[in-house]
């Protein structure tokens, strides 16, 4: 009788996920960028949006272990090859991140776009159709073609704050001051010198979009797609809707159209159990653990000689034991109180009592990772926006900041027993997690939520702003000032010659007077 009931009920169950699976949207999701913390977000909200019912075919250079008959993966992992073209390991200053950005963004939008599997989604060889295309909103602008190709809604999604670009595609407001881009390097307080250089930077910054991002964007976009009359501003702008991927509970408050939300820890999950051997580490620990990582980008081995030994000789001299993310089997130097690893599930191992501090380079998804676990932090930023992140690690008062610069074993030292002995770092780092997971729903669930109402409602189109499309002239008015900057001068034009006039008159009429009065 009760086997009877069991398989009834697995039966309306199968039912019930066959009827679901039919009824989902088919979404092709493409994240190209060859990096680990970029694909995490990606990884999770995909397996959110299969668990929903949709079925999700992924692009992407990290394909994942899943039983889930939703999913379809395309690996490109060679995106792995061109990161290494880029030594990220020592620090990189704002115009030098943008000569980066330029040549990667078009290696892998041209090996992307020349891959064989790829080529049979974008040539469509099996007459498929998508509901929806979500895009790493990174300014991937010949990948966008997604969105043409299948006449579909395009949704970007990101695992960092957006840059300034994207934002003025969506309409958002773009300040250099106000909202600088996360290239440079701003201090929290700007003073008036400060304030010039911003101004300044954005200048070259648009500059440099315009004269060397936007022609590289453009040869890929014709190589590939010949046949398009599509320039690459339209393709820019035609995004639907985004996802920036971070909460403003971290201080990234700015003015923002209903099109564009933020959803951070968007791959946070309860801890899990760590590997056993890890675990008996970390739980015979008597003082406490330093976890050292510097993410997948910025490889310890690689670090100059001077950044290595003052992080060595720092963390010898503690009475802490210390974990550190090594790459390499060989470690020179390495002290008594150290364990290297080449890999550590860094979001569960935050999660031990033991843990006291986590060093890091400061990308968004360890910044994440270390808030929904309670571990304050000493961030020693190099590229990117890792600078952005230790200023808003520094300014909420989770940790403290060291650039690389000024590291040396005084420095780094002060930094870490600062944030060890006063115990404000780990209350505050607790208070912030808790304001974080004070919503209705999971960051998942916000984001499915969201992706299914921009595609239920076909691109969402009441919610952009009509003034996207206006031009630099237009939005600033400029043509209406030059407009009345003509009149006045044209009044006083007519003014001075009026006044001429009558000076002239004026002028002749004394004159008749003076001789009539000279001939009298």
């Amino acid at each position: 009788m009760l086997l009877g009931k069991v398989m009834n009920l697995s039966v309306f169950y199968l039912i019930a996920s066959i009827i679901t699976i039919s009824n989902g949207y088919r979404i092709l999701v493409i994240f190209p960028t060859g990096s680990y913390s970029h694909q995490r977000p990606q990884q999770a909200v995909s397996q959110g949006l299969a668990q929903a019912g949709h079925h999700v075919t992924i692009i992407s250079p990290d394909s994942f272990e899943t039983d889930n008959p939703n999913i379809t993966q395309i690996n490109i992992k060679f995106t792995y090859e061109y990161i290494k073209l880029f030594d990220l390991s020592n620090p990189i200053g704002s115009f030098q991140m943008m000569t980066i950005v330029n040549k990667y963004m078009t290696l892998v939008c041209e090996g992307v776009l020349a891959d064989p599997e790829v080529k049979k989604i974008f040539q469509n060889v099996r007459n498929e159709q998508y509901d929806a295309v979500i895009i790493e909103v990174l300014p991937y602008f010949p990948l966008f073609m997604a969105k043409q190709i299948f006449n579909t809604t395009l949704i970007g999604m990101s695992s960092l704050e957006l840059m300034p670009m994207m934002h003025k595609a969506m309409g958002n407001v773009v300040h250099p001051v106000l909202h600088p881009s996360f290239f440079y390097e701003a201090p929290s307080n700007p003073n008036l010198y400060d304030r010039i250089w911003m101004v300044y930077f954005e200048i070259y910054h648009r500059y440099w979009e315009i004269m060397e991002f936007y022609p590289s964007q453009s040869r890929v976009l014709k190589k590939h797609f010949p046949g398009t009359n599509t320039d690459l501003e339209t393709v820019k702008n035609s995004v639907d809707f985004v996802i920036e991927g971070q909460t403003p509970v971290l201080g990234n408050v700015r003015p923002l159209l209903p099109n564009t939300v933020q959803i951070g820890f968007l791959h946070i999950k309860p801890p899990q159990p760590l590997p056993s051997t890890l675990q008996t580490y970390l739980d015979k620990s008597k003082n406490g653990v330093i976890y050292v990582s510097f993410g997948s980008n910025v490889k310890s081995s690689n670090l100059k000689p001077e950044i290595r030994n003052a992080l060595i000789n720092t963390l010898k001299k503690l009475d802490y034991d210390i974990l550190w993310k090594y790459e390499n089997d060989t470690f020179p130097g390495k002290p008594d109180n150290t364990r290297i690893e080449k890999w550590l599930p860094q979001i569960d191992l935050l999660a031990h009592k033991n843990v006291k501090l986590f060093i890091t380079q400061g990308g968004l998804q360890s910044m994440e990772e270390t808030i929904a676990r309670g571990v304050p932090v000493v961030v020693i930023p190099f590229f990117a926006d890792q600078d952005t992140n230790a200023e808003k690690i520094q300014n909420l008062g989770i940790g403290q900041k060291l650039n690389v610069e000024d590291l040396t074993e005084m420095s780094l030292t002060q930094k870490i027993m600062e944030v060890l002995n006063n115990p404000r770092y780990k209350n505050t780092v607790k208070e912030l997690g808790d304001r974080i997971r004070d919503t209705p729903m999971t960051p998942i669930q916000t984001a499915v939520w969201w992706i299914e109402y921009a595609i239920r409602n076909r691109g969402a189109e009441h919610l952009k702003y009509k003034g996207v499309n206006v031009s630099f002239i237009e939005y600033y008015l400029l043509d209406i000032v030059f407009v009345h900057l003509i009149a006045v001068v044209l009044l006083f034009y007519l003014i001075k010659k009026l006044m001429g006039a009558l000076l002239s008159k004026s002028t002749v009429s004394n004159s008749i007077k003076s001789n009539k009065m000279k001939s009298q």
